[in-house]
């Protein structure tokens, strides 16, 4: 099979009401293997934010949610890159069978820091990354301080709602 790459830009009309945003899709397939990048740069001037649902297999739809509140002792990150990976594929083609639909897709995530609680070492405009994987810290295999193996793990963008969004 050869390799195919290239990198197209995406006008609201393409993809729904984006608000005039631009949204670059950079994609490489060769034999197997899929890897997609996706960079999504949208208007932050309203309490709401624009989010990329694959409401059903093989459709990506864009809705207006609420920007997350985060907790006290929670960080807010604006989304600035997310990794589109094989297991992202398979829930547009409708073949990953952990998840339910609708589902916010991308556990491959980086950002910025926008708000973080007192006294942490983070500080507005810090750089980073995010840890996809969600243990209960309760099982007997996060007791031993192996939260990979959790009973009840559960993946961001697979299980609860992922980074295709601008928080």
């Amino acid at each position: 099979m050869t390799l195919v790459a290239g990198s197209v830009a995406l006008r609201s009309t393409a993809l729904g009401a984006l608000h005039g945003a631009t949204v670059r899709l950079t994609f490489t397939y060769a034999f197997t293997f899929s890897y997609m990048i996706l960079t999504v740069k949208m208007s932050t001037t309203h309490p709401l934010m624009d989010v990329v649902v694959c409401a059903r297999p093989g459709t990506l739809v864009v809705e207006q949610r609420p920007v997350p509140a985060p907790a006290p002792d929670e960080v807010l990150i604006r989304v600035r890159r997310v990794g589109m990976c094989g297991t992202d594929m398979h829930i547009f083609r409708g073949a990953q069978p952990f998840l339910t639909y609708p589902r916010v897709m991308g556990h491959e995530m980086s950002g910025e820091v926008v708000r973080s609680p007192g006294g942490s070492s983070l500080r507005p405009g810090d750089p980073v990354y995010v840890v996809p994987y969600l243990s209960c810290g309760q099982c007997s295999a996060c007791r031993k301080n192996k939260p990979n193996c959790c009973m009840a793990l559960e993946v961001l963008g697979v299980h609860p709602d992922g980074a295709l969004s601008q928080y």
